[in-house]
């Protein structure tokens, strides 16, 4: 909990199978297995919809991720939420945003609640946050004292690291089979070829 009262329920993020109402725009069951992540799951004395007012996150542990020159955020997303002028959701790597809802205030008093009617594939670029050489991830949501919505709800949540493959590095990555750097050929007898396979008949 960042902003707000504190009080029974104020910190929503709940973990297990999905309960919420229909009405709350929820999903009713979970994307893979049977438990999801998410605000206000309709456990108990929930109801499916967020708090007002309310500033409040999950974080991750922090992730090694050294040794990899890629990392990507991949997982599955059902977000309903206000308008970003109105309720924000944000998730952070390293403190930094690397998505958040949309907020099309514009001054022509349009309004675009995100509200996702299925589950959704997000995939989210961390190479820059990466580079430090750890990742912990913050899924946030803030509202404020009007209209509450699902919220996020959050499957099949992962980290994926890569070592780019650069054919003719001299180092053997990936599907390579060989890697002779400055020595691979196309011609010459027994040579790892230009494409980093074994030379064959």
């Amino acid at each position: 909990l960042k902003k707000g009262t504190q009080k029974e329920g104020a910190d929503d993020w709940q973990w297990g199978a999905p309960e919420s109402p229909i009405a709350s725009g929820d999903p009713q069951k979970a994307f893979s297995g049977k438990s999801v992540l998410g605000n206000d799951l309709g456990f108990g004395n929930f109801n499916g919809t967020y708090q007002p007012d309310k500033t409040n996150f999950v974080k991750s542990p922090t992730v090694d991720v050294t040794g990899y020159t890629h990392v990507r955020l991949q997982y599955r997303r059902w977000l309903t939420i206000e308008d970003g002028h109105f309720d924000r959701a944000r998730l952070y790597a390293n403190g930094q945003v690397v998505w958040e809802n949309v907020d099309s205030n514009m001054g022509d008093n349009s309004k675009t609640d995100h509200v996702d009617r299925e589950w959704r594939f997000a995939d989210v670029d961390l190479f820059e946050q990466a580079k430090a050489g750890t990742i912990n991830i913050e899924i946030e949501l803030e509202s404020d004292g009007g209209q509450e919505l699902g919220g996020w709800t959050i499957d099949d949540f992962c980290l994926v690291g890569y070592v780019q493959t650069v054919c003719g590095d001299g180092k053997i990555t990936g599907a390579e089979q060989c890697d002779d750097g400055a020595l691979n050929s196309d011609e010459d007898k027994d040579a790892c070829r230009g494409n980093c396979t074994q030379a064959s008949c």
